[in-house]
């Protein structure tokens, strides 16, 4: 500062970077505050569906998934609280707070993802080769962005500024914007797989299931791509203080969609079974080998459980079982029985 006492413009442009950035951070910690407010509206909304659909129902990898982000998002957004709250504290607090929200945010787009990735290997009909590439994938795409977003909190670079907040000063914005880079690939590809897979073996198939399974998808792919572009594109072009504005609106995002997408198809996967498992299937007759295969399913039906998404390849059996029901009436000597076969069919193999 001068003489005079008027400070240099060197000091006031760090002044005035100093303000923007704060400035800016409080419109981030608002959208973050929606965010919050978004994950409670939907809980709230989604809580009897899932008592319904959810709690009833065997341990399974979706389920053990569901779970996982349904509850830890609220661990994540205390995290997160905590660290808006941080007043006059030193930079390696809050240093140490913002690596512990980025390792929690990614572990939360990371268990997201694993539910795209076994959506689309359900979706395959359980095929062992597009497990073994879905894998492939995942390890290739997902473990290094995570890596990356693990080096880009630890280089975050804080100081001790005039005002009561946690703010950093410097850091290598690109590997946030890498990691974003690398989610919209990541959900470009699994987006392109599943209409292969809906063009090459499902065109023909009509099952309000299976369109609850691709439009989901779309939904999932339309939201976070565009969000995962976005954050790309700022992180890589726009002015620092932006560089966290929409961070935490995606990590929120992906809770509420992928959670969403396994109680669409819970919630649907009862509504075929109640269709199927009506009065006249009360009396079965399954007179070809192949009518084990309806056996078996129909037998995993009338539990009262809701089947896994997993089973995709059994509930796609539903429609086939309801056009091959047949009735017929026989007189016998005592009296007239109704009788109900399924014809049998090798179409979709052992399940």
């Amino acid at each position: 500062m001068a003489a005079s006492g008027v400070p240099s413009p060197e000091q006031l442009s760090k002044l005035m970077g100093i303000i923007e950035g704060w400035e800016t951070m409080q419109i981030t910690n608002y959208i973050q505050m929606s965010g919050h407010a978004l994950i409670v509206a939907d809980y709230i909304q989604t809580l009897p569906d899932e008592i319904r659909l959810m709690w009833p129902s065997g341990m399974s990898l979706p389920k053990v998934l569901f779970f996982t982000l349904r509850y830890y998002v609220f661990i994540h957004h205390i995290l997160a609280l905590i660290y808006m709250e941080l007043k006059w504290e030193t930079p390696e607090t809050c240093h140490a707070w913002f690596l512990v929200i980025s390792v929690s945010a990614g572990f939360i787009v990371l268990v997201s993802e694993v539910i795209l990735f076994v959506r689309v290997y359900a979706f395959s009909g359980r095929n062992r080769k597009m497990l073994i590439y879905l894998i492939i994938q995942y390890l290739m795409l997902h473990v290094p962005a995570f890596i990356l977003l693990v080096i880009f909190a630890k280089d975050v670079v804080y100081t001790v500024l005039p005002i009561p907040i946690c703010m950093p000063v410097e850091s290598q914005y690109k590997l946030i914007g890498g990691c974003f880079t690398v989610t919209f690939a990541s959900v470009l590809i699994i987006m392109a797989i599943m209409a292969y897979i809906a063009y090459n073996k499902h065109r023909n198939f009509n099952s309000t299931l299976l369109s609850i399974f691709y439009r989901d998808g779309v939904y999932y792919f339309v939201c976070l791509s565009a969000l995962a572009a976005i954050n790309s594109i700022i992180n890589f072009a726009a002015p620092q203080a932006y560089k966290f504005m929409f961070i935490q609106l995606e990590v929120d995002l992906h809770v509420i969609l992928a959670t969403r997408m396994l109680l669409h198809l819970r919630e649907w996967s009862q509504r075929e079974n109640a269709a199927v498992l009506g009065d006249q299937l009360t009396d079965v007759d399954f007179s070809h080998p192949a009518g084990s295969h309806a056996h078996y399913y129909l037998s995993d039906m009338g539990s009262k459980r809701a089947p896994s998404p997993m089973q995709f390849q059994h509930r796609e059996f539903i429609d086939p079982v309801k056009a091959r029901i047949q009735t017929s009436t026989v007189v016998t000597s005592n009296g007239t029985t109704t009788i109900t076969t399924i014809r049998g069919s090798d179409t979709y193999g052992p399940y």
